[in-house]
């Protein structure tokens, strides 16, 4: 197992356990396919640096998953910090049910790849929404025996600035727009 921690701005230089690479924030998606290029193992885990997995056997549950099922990707059940509000514990539950199962797309929260074949796929260098675009129309699976503690803050200035820059992209991509006309 190799832990490369992307840090930027004012992250860390060092990480017990895990190679650090420092770079410039270019945007989720150049940045995340920049790193893609800096792995060298036959599985791939992006997990943000505010999610916590839950539990013993996590990336296990994750890469047997993938490994023994049909997914090309496959995604963390993501669970709500204990104060989170009860619109994002509904959201998060309609998003990564207990229970599991197909997804529309990956959530680079925590999902996990075969490093090979998501280097064949076209990865848009785009700021926000990555998980969309290199994934939509794929195989994508919600694992149940894989929770992650993540949620955010509902903060409606910043909430709305991220649902607008998720909207270019969506629209750009020619996906499904949640609100449309925004």
């Amino acid at each position: 197992t190799e832990v490369l921690v992307v840090s930027n701005g004012d992250g860390p230089r060092e990480v017990e356990g895990a190679r650090v690479w420092r770079t410039e924030w270019q945007g989720h998606g150049a940045t995340r396919s920049a790193a893609l290029d800096r792995v060298d193992s036959p599985l791939v885990l992006f997990l943000s640096d505010d999610a916590i997995p839950r539990g013993h056997g996590f990336v296990e549950a994750l890469a047997t998953a993938l490994l023994e099922g049909d997914a090309e990707a496959v995604v963390a059940r993501q669970v709500p910090w204990p104060d989170a509000d009860r619109t994002t514990r509904r959201r998060l539950r309609r998003w990564t049910p207990a229970t599991g199962g197909a997804m529309p797309q990956a959530d680079h929260v925590a999902s996990l790849y075969r490093t090979d074949a998501l280097r064949s796929w076209v990865r848009e260098p785009v700021a926000i929404a990555e998980d969309l675009a290199w994934t939509r129309g794929r195989r994508v699976r919600c694992v149940a025996q894989a929770p992650v503690l993540h949620s955010h803050r509902r903060e409606a200035a910043a909430l709305f600035r991220r649902m607008r820059a998720e909207h270019r992209v969506r629209a750009q991509l020619g996906a499904e727009l949640p609100v449309p006309g925004l």
